[in-house]
């Protein structure tokens, strides 16, 4: 269990996934949560910290958008149906772009990236079907089969035909003197010839539409409509050789689902990696490093959040020390302090650098937290029942190899009952070894952790000359 909303974890992955260039990108980055598995972690971060050092020793990252073709896939499994010439292009155009990706990784500088890579199979027999069916215009080569190729050739003969005969009329002394335009043109897939209205009737043939102004008829010559008919028929024939064609390249794809959705997910996850990478360049990130050890340090860490002028925190919490209890004035930055260690806990545990010069972490199975702020003296009783009944779900669900922050531990009542409560509640976490962090004003919270071995008391700076907070996280009184 990760309380991500209570650390603004959804906002901070939001600002690393504008830096990727492909929506189904920002989305897989979006749904990522915490995880508890090292070795995913060591992999992710192998993977990041490599292509670093590969584009600091001159590699150009090709940044290109990837098509979510996951949902094609999945249609072109279904029997006799076909995507359209615009999808098999997206689909052309990932594989095309991994290869690409493949290239580009292959000199040594990404090894563990490359590894994954190079697990990917290319179906060239999908590169090869759509490179015979479709051109580099994303149109249906002419040539795509041989059926193709002779109904192309009869309906540019049978055009060829009718327009000779359509300039007969328009050059002809005879007729050429009843037409408006001197130029054929086609209504509802038909060749027609303009005519002056008023000249109705001196040409055989069936008006199929007029102008606005009812000055121009489009005229059918009856001449011509046996060849209108005829391509009619080799348009239909044509379409129904088209869809064939693109079911036969439709279920080409479908058999190799498996392979283009591999090609799809490690196309992703170099968009995602190098996102990160931006990310960890604006904002002079680390990596993190994890520690076998139920520890947190965290040395001049900035919360992504905050714009400009960031205090940064420096937090330490290690063995024999399970908890630590924050203390200072209101709106002395306590609960951004809180919050950075829970925000920064989260983003490792899910892969992503921190803005910090240094982090060192214990792999949680779980961080609960309980933050917000007192609310007024009208909201007291529902703040407090609400703090409360927080409190119950950590100490019912926390165990050792949980982390718990806790945001004006006993707050929402009585000042005696409210630091009464709370130091009942650090103490039992602490017996129990559950590493902790709280923040406070009562003094009997904070004397109870100055008599506790397991419980260090940090505070964030005031400055008495103006009378001011600094903001700055100080561990010990």
């Amino acid at each position: 269990m990760y309380d991500l909303d209570a650390f603004d974890y959804n906002k901070v992955l939001d600002i690393v996934a504008q830096n990727c260039v492909s929506e189904v990108s920002m989305k897989r980055m979006s749904d990522t949560e915490p995880s508890c598995t090292g070795k995913d972690l060591d992999e992710m971060y192998s993977k990041l910290a490599e292509v670093k050092k590969a584009i600091e020793n001159g590699l150009l990252p090709v940044l290109k958008k990837i098509h979510d073709t996951r949902p094609l896939v999945e249609r072109a499994k279904i029997k006799n149906n076909h995507l359209s010439v615009k999808e098999i292009g997206f689909i052309s155009e990932n594989i095309v772009y991994f290869g690409t990706q493949k290239k580009l990784f292959s000199d040594g500088e990404a090894a563990t990236l490359f590894r994954v890579i190079k697990k990917v199979r290319v179906p060239h027999i999908v590169t090869e079907k759509i490179d015979s069916a479709i051109d580099k215009k994303k149109t249906v080569r002419d040539d795509a089969t041989p059926e193709l190729f002779e109904l192309n050739r009869k309906l540019k003969e049978t055009r060829r035909e009718i327009e000779k005969t359509m300039e007969g009329y328009l050059t002809s002394p005879e007729t050429g003197r009843f037409i408006r335009d001197k130029h054929v043109t086609i209504k509802d897939d038909r060749y027609v010839i303009p005519i002056k209205h008023n000249f109705k009737g001196r040409i055989p043939g069936i008006i199929h539409a007029q102008s606005g102004s009812g000055e121009t008829l489009f005229l059918e010559p009856f001449s011509i409509t046996e060849k209108n008919n005829e391509i009619k028929l080799l348009q239909k024939q044509k379409e129904n050789e088209i869809r064939k064609i693109l079911i036969a390249v439709t279920e080409t794809i479908g058999k190799n689902a498996g392979e283009l959705n591999h090609i799809l997910d490690v196309l992703v996850e170099i968009d995602v990696i190098l996102a990160k990478h931006l990310f960890m360049k604006e904002y002079r990130c680390c990596i993190p490093q994890f520690s076998a050890d139920r520890q947190i340090v965290l040395r001049g860490a900035r919360h992504p959040l905050l714009k400009e002028d960031v205090v940064p925190v420096d937090f330490e919490m290690k063995s024999p020390i399970s908890g630590v209890v924050i203390t200072g004035p209101n709106t002395g930055g306590k609960s951004v302090s809180l919050k950075t260690i829970g925000l920064f806990v989260m983003l490792a545990q899910s892969g992503f650098p921190v803005p910090a010069d240094e982090m060192v972490t214990f792999l949680f199975d779980s961080v609960f937290a309980d933050i917000g702020d007192e609310g007024s003296i009208e909201q007291s009783l529902s703040t407090f029942s609400g703090h409360i009944k927080n409190i119950r779900e950590i100490v019912d669900g926390a165990d050792k190899n949980s982390l718990v922050l806790i945001d004006e531990l006993g707050a929402g009542t009585d000042p005696v009952e409210g630091g009464a409560i709370g130091t009942a509640i650090l103490d039992y976490l602490v017996s129990r070894s559950i590493p902790v962090v709280v923040t406070t004003h009562f003094s009997i919270v904070k004397m109870y952790a100055l008599t506790s071995e397991r419980i260090t008391v940090a505070s964030v700076q005031f400055n008495p000359a103006t009378c001011r907070p600094t903001y700055k996280l100080v561990m010990g009184i």
